[in-house]
């Protein structure tokens, strides 16, 4: 038994290089397994040689691409850090409209207006209000004393040199002439002579004065015939200047829309009075249309004049805008004068009310 199993030892030993090689001669033939065996041997010996240093391979190949792209990497993340500090600090410094308006920085309570606090507040916003300059430029075509008008004081007109109407110019008219040396627009500010025992009842006059709200009585700007002749347009015209403080607000630093309302009212109504018969009229319709936010702490001005006149009413339009000229509301309205107006006061004496004579 023993000896039968050598006997098979043997045999196996004879036959197994010719099974191997058979293996082999057969693999040959078609041609895969020794090209498939020859690769492997080659990327195993590659693979060895990269990691004796050479750099030729798969992995030498991959440091160096990574040492290529440090730099980039890093001058791509310095500039991406640059820019994003600057534009951190420039909207710091000047932040966007729509961030002031979303996050407006907390304001204090606004200080009596008998306080000492709140006559500075209020003598501050008279000062800015009258360096305007377009209030400095229209004041030199309005009455001779502008500073008089802050206390109720308002001659209507200067006196004309008479002889400045014998020298005119080719083609000029003495009504031209007289035109020219007249004021073009009458200054007045609206119930500063207004008795206190009637304006502390009175919305714009009384509850909505003092500082942090309209800190000064609006300074009205009104063309009159002389300047219509001059400037071009109509009597009545007028520009209302008005400071809206932070204690008139919806949204916090933004405007109440209702307070542009009211403005539009009132400002409206004293250009329809120049044309009504008698000057005294009711608002029957009021349109206004918002156009921007109008930030707290500004001055407005309020254009406006009669677009259309029948009998006793009368179609005025206007808009509200800053200081730079930016369009902040529109507005449309149709005052009508009562029936019973000229029982109340004539054409004469409305005006002379108007004007603040």
């Amino acid at each position: 038994m023993a000896a039968r199993s050598a006997h098979v030892t043997r045999l196996i030993g004879r036959l197994a290089p010719t099974t191997t090689a058979s293996s082999g001669s057969v693999a040959s033939s078609a041609g895969q397994t020794p090209r498939t065996s020859s690769t492997r041997r080659h990327a195993s010996s590659s693979t060895g040689g990269s990691g004796g240093g050479s750099g030729a391979g798969p992995t030498g190949a991959f440091q160096g691409s990574a040492r290529r792209s440090g730099p980039s990497t890093l001058a791509l993340t310095g500039t991406l850090a640059l820019t994003a500090s600057a534009a951190y600090l420039l909207g710091s410094l000047y932040p966007p409209v729509f961030i002031q308006l979303a996050f407006s920085p907390p304001a204090p309570a606004s200080p009596d207006r008998d306080s000492p606090e709140g006559k500075a507040v209020t003598a501050q916003v008279e000062k800015d209000l009258l360096n305007l300059p377009i209030v400095r430029r229209l004041l030199s075509a309005s009455s001779p004393a502008p500073s008089k008008i802050i206390d109720g004081d308002n001659p209507s007109a200067r006196g004309v040199d008479p002889a400045a109407l014998h020298n005119l110019r080719p083609g000029e008219t003495a009504a031209e002439a007289e035109a020219e040396h007249l004021p073009h627009w009458i200054m007045t500010r609206p119930y500063t002579t207004y008795p206190p025992v009637k304006a502390m009842h009175s919305m714009t006059a009384g509850s909505l004065r003092g500082p942090g709200k309209i800190a000064v009585p609006p300074l009205v700007l009104s063309k009159t015939e002389a300047g219509a002749l001059a400037e071009g347009g109509e009597a009545g015209e007028a520009l209302v200047f008005v400071h809206l403080g932070r204690s008139l607000c919806g949204h916090d630093g933004v405007i109440h829309g209702g307070m542009l309302c009211t403005i539009a009212d009132e400002a409206l109504a004293r250009t329809a009075f120049y044309g009504l018969p008698n000057g005294v009229a009711v608002t029957a319709k009021l349109e206004v249309e918002f156009k921007k936010p109008v930030r707290a702490d500004q001055f407005v001005c309020t254009r406006s004049k009669i677009t259309e006149l029948k009998g006793r009413k009368a179609f005025v339009e206007g808009q509200i805008e800053d200081m730079d000229g930016n369009v902040l509301a529109k507005a449309r309205a149709l005052f009508v004068e009562p029936s019973y107006a000229k029982l109340l006061m004539s054409k004469e004496q409305g005006r002379k009310l108007i004007e603040g004579r």
